[in-house]
């Protein structure tokens, strides 16, 4: 992940550097205890220890395959109970972290004291039947390694990017283990580790920028107020434009396949969806979403600028207003010429506005002409003669 953000950094031409203030990002680091596969024989079971710090967070990840019911009990045992339990005794276990895996499971604890624990995943119900276990258990650490750092960096960089790209109300964005591979915008942003981590190496940077711009979506149409603030195609399509005004059309294509890769069971998929009330689209359709867009033509990133004018920083609007390609984008150049004083440069607001009245107005007339040609209320000769006089030609 060491350079998980870099991508953004060429967007200069519509982020120029600056110094707003704002919150920057706090990176939670993870240190994981174990991250294997178990198979365990009927009547036995595998102990997993572990050394915690008082208020660390303990997160586990397990899933079971095998037998019929596809079930193993699990316990979290502090060093006390655990020699309770080799020596047959009586004992007790930590409930938050305890229980009976059916399939797939994931389970949270936080250390109510500095120690040893032990994770004891048994398959002591079945009498001849082996069981798959798949444990991913970690925790919340102390220390920031060196690549904890220079994620942690680049994503201060690439907020201070934003908030001088934008003029934006503060927000703080976490990278932190959640327990769930996701994240989230309430409107602070938080990037799990868990996601990051799904991530295949090769892709995680332009994964990683994508994900990060969808939930930006979030918390800044949601802080200026605008439609669409919690829709989630609307959030994919605002990443997805800024990304290709930035020319990194093959993030966009990156985030299209990566999606496509997560289609594996559509029908599963959208009963999962429907009985937790997520509105992300189907990942299939995700896909193909991304992949137009990504073959757009430049009609995304004009309506986008057009929607986000107001929202531009002057230094980046000017930048814009002088770039070729928004040259013929009323919406930016209206709002260059309002916060310059009225004017662009030789062409009043006034006379661009009227210009655009004049242009819907003769739309408008071809569009009546074309429908009375069709309706046969104009014969062809009588069509173009009208057409003709309407264009002025």
């Amino acid at each position: 992940m060491k350079s998980a953000m870099r991508v953004l950094f060429v967007f200069g031409a519509l982020l120029i550097a600056g110094t707003n203030a704002f919150a920057g990002a706090t990176f939670q680091p993870v240190k994981h205890i174990a991250d294997t596969a178990w198979l365990i024989s009927a009547g036995t079971c595998k102990i997993q220890p572990m050394s915690l710090e008082q208020g660390a967070t303990l997160y586990g990840s397990y899933q079971v395959q095998g037998a019929v019911d596809s079930r193993v009990g699990v316990e979290l045992l502090d060093e006390w109970n655990f020699g309770l339990w080799r020596a047959k005794q009586p004992y007790s276990h930590f409930t938050a972290m305890s229980g009976t895996v059916d399939g797939a499971a994931r389970l949270k604890f936080t250390a109510p004291r500095d120690g040893r624990y032990y994770a004891k995943f048994c398959n002591d119900k079945a009498l001849l039947l082996e069981r798959w276990v798949m444990v991913d258990l970690y925790t919340t650490d102390s220390n920031l390694t060196e690549q904890d750092i220079a994620v942690r960096d680049n994503l201060d960089q690439l907020l201070s990017l934003l908030h001088s790209g934008f003029d934006l109300p503060d927000f703080d964005v976490s990278v932190q283990p959640c327990g769930v591979v996701n994240a989230f915008s309430s409107p602070n942003i938080t990037m799990c580790t868990e996601l990051l981590e799904s991530f295949p190496t090769d892709e995680a940077s332009a994964l990683f920028t994508f994900v990060f711009l969808h939930e930006f979506a979030h918390t800044a149409l949601n802080l200026w107020n605008l439609p669409g603030a919690d829709n989630e195609d609307t959030a994919d399509e605002f990443a997805a434009a800024f990304l290709l005004m930035g020319k990194q059309q093959g993030v966009v294509e990156t985030a299209a396949t990566w999606w496509l890769s997560q289609t594996a069971n559509v029908r599963a998929e959208a009963l999962a969806k429907i009985g937790v009330d997520d509105r992300h689209s189907l990942s299939i359709q995700r896909a193909r979403n991304l992949h137009r867009w990504a073959g757009d033509n430049g009609d995304l990133i004009q309506r986008w600028a057009a929607l986000l004018a107001p929202h531009f920083t002057a230094s980046v609007l000017k930048s814009m207003a002088d770039d070729p390609v928004f040259e013929q984008n009323t919406a930016i150049r209206r709002e260059y010429a309002r916060r310059s004083g009225g004017t662009l440069g030789a062409i009043p607001v006034e006379s661009e506005t009227a210009s655009a009245q004049s242009n819907a107005s003769l739309t408008q007339r071809l569009i009546e002409l074309k429908k009375a040609h069709d309706a046969g209320l104009l014969t062809d000769r009588e069509y173009e003669a009208a057409r003709a006089k309407a264009i002025g030609n």
